[in-house]
């Protein structure tokens, strides 16, 4: 695998990003996090909205990462059957991007009755938020972030599988950010922008589809 994949990883992030796992939670969110509605996310309180998301994305993104890491450094381990590892892999790939195209039921099924409870106060109550949902993959996630997992885990070395997440990381984290510091601006935009949802997922089912099969062969 070479730099391409880093592109792939990507735009995984920024699939995720737009995806219906986030973008339509986005504003309700950053107000959780920060406290503070959107009407008044101006001067200082939209610096501290920013902060919140930095330390939401940073819990959201740690254990991601250091599963990845792990699984990376596993597959290295048993090197010698890395090309099998690639097989398999790419066939685990390929049957997440079908998911995200077909989009069964079961997979997209959200339970009721639950709500994130009360925020702990502070940043350290953003990072705990991030991390629990972390730790915790629904719906649409569940195949997006599986499979960078299992690229990170066939690739060749730990580095080139920690490149990869954090490269997902940066495609995720960029378009939240913004988003954080401009969200009274774009909330009409980001709201235009699920009616293609749809479409974004299935256009990242395929991008899966295409690189499980340039693994498998």
């Amino acid at each position: 695998m070479q730099n391409p994949t880093l592109g792939l990883a990507f735009l995984a992030g920024m699939g995720y990003f737009f995806s219906p796992c986030t973008l339509p939670l986005v504003p309700s969110y950053l107000v959780y996090l920060s406290g503070i509605s959107i009407p008044q996310m101006a001067g200082r309180k939209r610096l501290i909205v920013l902060l919140n998301a930095v330390f939401f994305l940073a819990g959201l993104l740690f254990l991601f990462v250091a599963v990845g890491a792990s699984a990376t450094l596993v597959g290295n381990f048993l090197g010698r059957y890395l090309k099998i590892l690639q097989r398999i892999g790419g066939v685990v790939i390929i049957v997440l991007g079908i998911l995200l195209i077909w989009k069964p039921t079961f997979l997209y099924r959200i339970p009721h009755g639950k709500n994130p409870g009360v925020k702990p106060v502070g940043f350290l109550g953003s990072f705990l938020v991030g991390l629990s949902l972390s730790a915790g993959w629904t719906g649409c996630s569940t195949p997006i972030l599986g499979a960078m997992l299992v690229t990170a885990a066939v690739s060749e070395t730990v580095r080139l599988g920690i490149y990869l997440l954090c490269a997902f990381s940066l495609g995720l984290s960029i378009p939240f950010l913004v988003s954080a510091l401009l969200i009274d601006f774009l909330l009409t935009p980001l709201r235009r922008m699920q009616r293609h949802m749809r479409k974004i997922e299935i256009g990242l089912g395929l991008l899966f589809v295409a690189f499980g099969l340039h693994l498998l062969f």
